[in-house]
C-alpha cells in the first residue's frame, strides 16, 4: 500500500511539479486581475446614488451595506433594531453587533473599509479551501499548488463572487467560517464547532452541519456547535441587554418560521421575503411559484424534499458502486485516513450545494458559496490521479458553470431569464451537478480493493 502511495505521488509530481513556475505565475495573475475587477465594479458604488426605494434613508449605492450599518447604529444607540434602515433589518442580531465598530466611521468610509474586509475574506476562503482539499486528498499543498487551485476555483464562480461583493453581503463571512471549521475539524473540533455556531448566527443555512456532524460521529464538534450557537446568539446582549436581545432573537426566528410556513412565535416578525420571491433560484421556490399563491409553503417544501431524497438515493448508489458505506463510518479519529478524509471534504462542500439547490430562498448572490464546491472540482481537474479520467469532473464543472451563466443577462433575453428564474433553473442544475461531483470525488479518493461497505 505504501509503495502504491509513493508511486501515485511520483506520477503526479511528474505530471505537475509541486512548485510549477509558469502555472503559478498565471494563476497569481488571474487572482490579481479578478480582485482588481471586483474592487473596480464595487468601489464606485459607494458614491453612487442609493436605490430609489431607499433614497429617503440611505446615502450610498453600497448594496445591503447600509442595512447592516443602520442596524449597528440602532444597536449602539439603543433604538429598535428591527425598525432600522429603510425596510427593517431581517438578520440575527449578531450581524449588527459585529458591524458596530464601523459606525465610528462615516457611512462612506465604513463602506470602503467593509469592501476591503470582504475582498480579503474572499481570498482567504479560496486559499484555505484549496489548501484543505489538497491536504485531505493527500496531495502536495505548497503555496504554488494552493494558488493554482484557488485561482481556478475563483474563476469558476467569479460572476457570483462579484454579485456578493457588490452587495456588501455576509455570505463570504459565513463561508470563511465554514472553511475554517473544516480545517479545524480533525485537530481542533472545539474550534470547528464554535465556528459553525457563529456561522449559524450570521445566516441560518449552516444549521445543516449539525445533523451532518452527528451522522458522521463528530460528537465533540457537534456539541461545541450547539454551545457556539448559544454563545454567539447571546453576544449582542452586551450591547442591548439580555431581555432585548431575546426579543430580537424571537423576531428574527419568527421571520424564518413564517418563510417555512409555520406560526410565528411573537407579534413581531422580521420582514423576510416569501418563498415565492421572484429573485429566488432554488428548486423549492420554483415549485412554490408553480403551485401558485393558494398553495401552502409546506407543499413546495414536501415536493422539494422528495426530489432531494431522489438525489440522495442516486448519491447512495454511487457510494455503493465505489464500495464505500454511506452511513456506517468509523469514529472521528479513523476518519483522518483515506478515503474518509477526502470524503469529508467532498461532503462538507456539497452540503452548501444542497442548501442552495433546495433551500426555501436562494438569491443569485448566495451562489458565491459555490466557491467551496468549485475548489473540489479545481483539485480534481488540476491534480488528476493516475488511471482516473477527468471526464466526470469536467462534466460536473460544465453543469455548474452553465447553470450559473445561462441565460446571460443581455438585451433581448429578459423573458428567457425571467422564465429560467421562475422555474428555479439554477437550482435544478445544482441538483444535477451533485451526483457528478460525488462520482468524480469518489473516483479520486477511493482505492480499488476490498469493499468498505461494512464500515
Amino acid at each position: 500500500m505504501a509503495v502504491q502511495d509513493l508511486s501515485e505521488q511520483a506520477s503526479t509530481n511528474l505530471r505537475l511539479p509541486p512548485s510549477p513556475l509558469r502555472p503559478v505565475h498565471l494563476a497569481s495573475a488571474v487572482l490579481v486581475l479578478l480582485y482588481v475587477w471586483f474592487w473596480t465594479v464595487c468601489a464606485h458604488r459607494v458614491h453612487d446614488a442609493p436605490f430609489a426605494g431607499f433614497a429617503n434613508v440611505f446615502v450610498t449605492g453600497s448594496g445591503d451595506f447600509e442595512h447592516f450599518y443602520r442596524a449597528a447604529e440602532a444597536l449602539r444607540q439603543g433604538t429598535d433594531l428591527y425598525a432600522s434602515g429603510a425596510n427593517g433589518y431581517i438578520y440575527p442580531p449578531l450581524v449588527a453587533f459585529l458591524f458596530m465598530p464601523l459606525t465610528l466611521l462615516t457611512v462612506h468610509d465604513a463602506a470602503f473599509a467593509m469592501l476591503a474586509v470582504n475582498l480579503a475574506m474572499g481570498l482567504a476562503c479560496a486559499w484555505f479551501a484549496a489548501a484543505e482539499v489538497l491536504r485531505r486528498f493527500r496531495l502536495a499543498h505548497a503555496p504554488a499548488d494552493v494558488i493554482v487551485v484557488a485561482a481556478v476555483a475563483t474563476l469558476l464562480v467569479a460572476t457570483r463572487l462579484r454579485s456578493e461583493f457588490q452587495m456588501w453581503q455576509t455570505d463570504v463571512a459565513m463561508m470563511l467560517l465554514l472553511v475554517l471549521a473544516l480545517r479545524w475539524l480533525d485537530r481542533r473540533p472545539q474550534l470547528a464547532g464554535l465556528a459553525l455556531g457563529m456561522a449559524v448566527c450570521i445566516k441560518y443555512m449552516p444549521i445543516l452541519y449539525l445533523p451532518y456532524l452527528l451522522m458522521r460521529r463528530r460528537f465533540v464538534a457537534a456539541s461545541w456547535m450547539v454551545a457556539g450557537m448559544a454563545a454567539f446568539a447571546g453576544l449582542p446582549a452586551l450591547a442591548s441587554g439580555w431581555a432585548t436581545n431575546l426579543h430580537y432573537l424571537r423576531i428574527a426566528f419568527s421571520g424564518l418560521l413564517r418563510l417555512l410556513g409555520f406560526q410565528a412565535i411573537g407579534p413581531r416578525v422580521a420582514k423576510v421575503d416569501a418563498m415565492t420571491a421572484d429573485y429566488s433560484i432554488s428548486v423549492t421556490s420554483g415549485l412554490a411559484r408553480w403551485l401558485g399563491p393558494s398553495a401552502a409553503p409546506a407543499e413546495a417544501l414536501a415536493i422539494a424534499l422528495a426530489i432531494a431524497l431522489i438525489v440522495v438515493l442516486v448519491i447512495a448508489w454511487i457510494y455503493r458502486a465505489a464500495g464505500v458505506a454511506l452511513l456506517h463510518w468509523p469514529g472521528a479519529a479513523a476518519q483522518r485516513e483515506q478515503p474518509w478524509g477526502g470524503l469529508v471534504a467532498i461532503e462538507w462542500m456539497a452540503l452548501m450545494v444542497f442548501a442552495l439547490a433546495f433551500g426555501p430562498q436562494t438569491n443569485p448572490r448566495h451562489t458565491s458559496l459555490l466557491l467551496m464546491a468549485a475548489t473540489v472540482l479545481a483539485v480534481l481537474l488540476c491534480r488528476p490521479k493516475a488511471g482516473v479520467s477527468r471526464r466526470t469532473a469536467a462534466a460536473a464543472t460544465a453543469v455548474l458553470v452553465f447553470g450559473l451563466v445561462f441565460p446571460p443577462d443581455l438585451p433581448g433575453l429578459g423573458a428567457t431569464l425571467a422564465w429560467w428564474r421562475s422555474v428555479g433553473g439554477t437550482g435544478w442544475y445544482l441538483a444535477v451537478m451533485l451526483p457528478l461531483l460525488f462520482r468524480a470525488g469518489l473516483e479520486r479518493v477511493v482505492r480499488r480493493g476490498p469493499s468498505l461497505c461494512s464500515g
